[in-house]
């Protein structure tokens, strides 16, 4: 939602009007990129493996550009306009989640999930404990010829 707002304050291509049609925006386009673009992504991937990426950039701007068409009181003037806007809100989102994930939230990617799993766990103590003595014996049955 910040990123929008930042979007239509910053770029003079993007207007939102209004407190209600900026929380819907902000709805719309988690929706749109958590259903559509998953799918217009698969579709346009050898598009996007030619132009080495930079396609995505367009299939962003596009699905800002499709919440952009679904509500009257937000307005995208043009392509450049929304990639723009897809690019502030990109950024945005981006700082948000490291500021969050920095803070040692609940779904941080540093945050171990099982600590001292291995430790703990019977049967990696038994194969590793048990290991020493299996190469022992045998090293003792290609030794003795069996």
């Amino acid at each position: 939602m910040l990123g929008l707002y930042l979007a239509s304050a910053l770029l003079p291509g993007v207007a939102i009007t209004g407190t209600g049609s900026l929380i819907l925006a902000a709805f719309l386009l988690g929706l749109v990129n958590g259903f559509i673009r998953p799918i217009a992504f698969v579709l346009t991937l050898p598009l996007t493996i030619v132009t080495l990426g930079l396609f995505i950039f367009v299939l962003n701007a596009a699905m800002f550009g499709l919440v952009a068409a679904l509500l009257d009181k937000f307005i995208v003037a043009g392509f450049w306009s929304a990639v723009f806007g897809a690019i502030i809100v990109s950024i945005t989102s981006t700082i948000a989640t490291m500021s969050l994930s920095a803070t040692g939230s609940r779904n941080s990617p540093n945050r171990d999930v099982w600590p001292n799993r291995r430790a703990t766990h019977p049967s990696s103590r038994s194969v590793t404990a048990a290991m020493p003595n299996r190469i022992a014996a045998m090293g003792r049955a290609c030794s003795s010829g069996l």
